[in-house]
């Protein structure tokens, strides 16, 4: 799935040509997120390829990229409500202000992974090299799982706001978020972050492309209406 996600986002890279053009603050939030995503998929690649392999260093490696494939789940998270607040309020300057409130969940998640790391609390590694969730996985869990609230919220909203013609499907937010945080849950080791995210960011490359044809269209059709 890592592998399939990681070739969707590098098939979106690759036909981006507005993005850079325009080169918007949403633009740049964006490439961040496929960026993420990538780093995700090749972090939980490598936990795959090390997971019950020893070699000097193994451990460290494997726990180290689990760790990071959790963090950049919520940083993703991040950017991806802030990418969703953009497109709402059309507002760069608002948007960085609420940059800052909207980055406690993650501080708190790496805060949270970088104390319970060395005392096993949210991540433990046997001896055959291989990672296991804890009880208290689920605490982390529920606040990476506040972005997804805040993005559905924000789809909810923008729906709302400009109605049938520009609106946002709410179950292609629905079911993958619901998906990356519930199958880790009930099958531990399978992650679905980075397969989830690239259907997510999929969906907003066509929406983006769809809001540029959108305006193109008004604009050639009042160029139209003045002439």
């Amino acid at each position: 799935m890592d592998g399939a996600a990681i070739l969707i986002l590098i098939g979106i890279i690759l036909h981006t040509s507005i993005y850079r053009k325009r080169n918007t603050f949403r633009d740049k939030l964006f490439f961040q997120m496929l960026l993420v995503n990538i780093f995700t998929g090749v972090f939980d690649i490598i936990v795959a390829i090390v997971s019950g392999r020893e070699f000097p260093g193994s451990d460290v490696i494997n726990l180290t990229c689990y760790t990071f494939v959790y963090i950049f789940e919520s940083l993703f998270g991040l950017i991806m409500v802030l990418f969703l607040t953009d497109r709402f309020l059309g507002d760069e300057k608002k948007t960085k202000k609420l940059a800052l409130p909207f980055s406690a969940p993650l501080v708190i998640t790496v805060l949270m992974y970088l104390i319970g790391i060395p005392n096993g609390f949210f991540i433990s590694i046997d001896q055959q090299n291989i990672c296991h969730d804890t009880r208290l996985y689920p605490i982390p869990l529920v606040i990476m799982g506040i972005y997804g609230v805040a993005a559905l919220v924000l789809v909810f909203m923008y729906n709302k706001k400009f109605g049938s013609v520009r609106t946002i499907p709410v179950w292609i937010y629905i079911i993958p978020v619901s998906a990356i945080i519930i199958v880790p849950y009930v099958f531990k080791g399978i992650h679905m972050s980075a397969i989830g995210f690239a259907v997510v960011i999929a969906y907003m490359h066509i929406g983006v492309m769809n809001e540029t044809f959108f305006a193109e269209g008004k604009v050639r059709k009042a160029d139209g209406t003045s002439k």
